[in-house]
Formats: structure tokens, C-alpha cells, sequence
């Protein structure tokens, strides 16, 4: 399975508006999101859900390899079914991320233990809007262990001709 996040469920914290962040959630399979699940704590908070890809020697550097825009006019455990052409490509070691304007956009819990998978980086200051596929970001203000109430479902890409050119073009 190459779906990825942390459970949807209710989570005491939220952060302050304008940031951007980037977990350490891995892809483990070539394939393409077809769902978004959050808890919406407080809705029509919009927030922009982004597969990023680490830079090559690099462990703050992070390429924008699709952007899927997300909003739910009702609170509680959501989902978003993306429509085919705005499906997001993934590959082994891409990971999930986002970057919101608004606080309460997505609820976490500190990590218990410091897990590497629970590892985000983040970047202050109001980016949501500005970033693009393809831009690439210096994710370097901080880093903290949390657990955040998302989840990226993925088609796993095993026999689809879309699939098959993504691979040759992006081999792991």
C-alpha cells in the first residue's frame, strides 16, 4: 500500500496562519493521489495540500511536484476526491505537505516520541498563494515532531500507460 499521512481524527492543537510545511510522510510506490482526507476543525479554512520532492544533497531544499487546493465547508473527518486531471504523480520518497494562510486549516498533536516519520519542516510567512509546480523552497525556519490529521490516498500506478511515461521520465 503507497497511501500515506497520519490518521484523521480530532487533534487538540493548530498552528497560527501563514505557513508552509513538509513532512517526512514518504511515497513507497509510483502511482497518483486520487483522495485527500482532514479533520476540519473550523470550516472554510482553505489549504493547499503539495507532494514535494527533496532536492538532491540537499536536506532543506524541496521541488513542487503537485498542488491539489482543499477546502470543506463542513467540520469533522473530510475527504476530497480529486478529479483525474488534477491528480497528483508520486515515486518512492516524494512526501506530503501543505501550506495554508489560515489558522485551524489542520489540526496536530505533538509526537510523543521524536520518530523520524513524525519529523515537519516548515517556513513561516504567507507562501500559500505564491507557490507554484515545479518552484523550488527553502524549508529552513524550524523543524518539530508532530502528527497532523491528513491522509493521501494513492492509486498505486501498476499497469496505466500515464503511469508507465511518468516512470521513465522520473526514475527512482
Amino acid at each position: 500500500m503507497c497511501d500515506t499521512g497520519w490518521p484523521v481524527e480530532y487533534r487538540s492543537n493548530y498552528d497560527s496562519s501563514g505557513f508552509t510545511m513538509v513532512s517526512q510522510k514518504e511515497f513507497s510506490c509510483y502511482g497518483k493521489i486520487t483522495h485527500w482526507s482532514w479533520y476540519v476543525y473550523s470550516s472554510n479554512r482553505p489549504f493547499r495540500a503539495i507532494v514535494w520532492r527533496r532536492e538532491s544533497g540537499s536536506s532543506t531544499r524541496y521541488k513542487i511536484m503537485g498542488i491539489n487546493d482543499l477546502q470543506s465547508s463542513s467540520t469533522g473527518r473530510t475527504s476530497y476526491t480529486v478529479p483525474e486531471d488534477e491528480q497528483i504523480f508520486v515515486k518512492p520518497g516524494d512526501v506530503i505537505g501543505w501550506s495554508y494562510s489560515h489558522s485551524y486549516s489542520l489540526r496536530y498533536s505533538g509526537s510523543r516520541y521524536s520518530y523520524t516519520e513524525d519529523l515537519i519542516r516548515y517556513v513561516g510567512g504567507n507562501l500559500a498563494s505564491s507557490l507554484q509546480v515545479n518552484q523550488v523552497v527553502d524549508i529552513n525556519s524550524g523543524s518539530e515532531y508532530r502528527k497532523y490529521s491528513i491522509w493521501a490516498d494513492v492509486d498505486e500506478c501498476k499497469w496505466c500507460y500515464s503511469c508507465k511515461l511518468y516512470k521513465m521520465t522520473y526514475p527512482s
